[in-house]
């Protein structure tokens, strides 16, 4: 069996993602230690480290690691230089999380108290909607990528999104997953989010290097 092992273009400073103290030393380079807004991504960072404590990914690395990821790539490759950005970034899987565990706490009314209007804004337009009774999965999905469409314009959704969507497809690989599971990911990537990359112009060559690399790995399995 051939072994892909990890994408091989990672960004350096992805590395500063492995632990907390690594990852804020980090955001101190271009926020000051005694900032509301710094302190307001602190907050961010701590709340969601506590909510996935004991979460790992398919790679085994601690979930937290994840968002990390996406708010250092936003940082880092996308420009973003606005802590409800990067704090939303921090928050963007918390709800579905909260959602699918049933834990009722990170609802609207609880970002928007803690933190505020602009980072709940961001956090539920990047939330998938929960698939309720009556409503498949492939619904849900639907009225997903739907909402992207609708918000063509908000170029703040997709400083969240994209980076997003890019850790995840760099965290991918024929080792982890089925290739029909790689296939569809592809797939969704090149049909709802690439035409947001090329819109923006946000990760344009990342998005274009991780898809060659997935569908190399497609093309080599049958």
């Amino acid at each position: 069996m051939v072994a892909y092992g990890f994408y091989p273009h990672r960004m350096a400073f992805l590395e500063n993602a492995e632990s907390r103290e690594a990852f804020l030393k980090h955001v101190r380079r271009h926020f000051l230690k005694k900032s509301a807004e710094y302190a307001m991504i602190v907050k961010a960072h701590d709340l969601t480290e506590e909510l996935f404590a004991d979460v790992r990914r398919l790679r085994g690395e601690p979930y937290i690691e994840h968002p990390r990821r996406v708010a250092l790539i936003a940082l880092e490759r996308v420009g973003v230089r606005d802590a409800h950005t990067l704090t939303a970034c921090l928050l963007h899987d918390n709800r579905e999380f909260d959602e699918e565990q049933e834990l009722g706490i990170w609802t609207s009314e609880f970002v928007e108290r803690e933190f505020n209007y602009g980072v709940e804004a961001i956090v539920s337009a990047v939330s998938a909607p929960r698939t309720k009774e009556g409503r498949s999965s492939d619904e849900a999905h639907r009225i997903y990528h739907q909402r992207f469409r609708d918000l063509a314009r908000q170029r703040v959704l997709f400083e969240t999104k994209l980076p997003d969507r890019l850790d995840n497809l760099m965290s991918l690989s024929c080792d982890i997953i089925p290739r029909k599971k790689v296939v569809m990911k592809v797939t969704e990537t090149r049909e709802y989010y690439l035409p947001f990359v090329l819109r923006h112009q946000i990760l344009v060559s990342d998005y274009k290097k991780v898809i060659a690399w997935l569908e190399k790995q497609i093309a080599t399995i049958h």
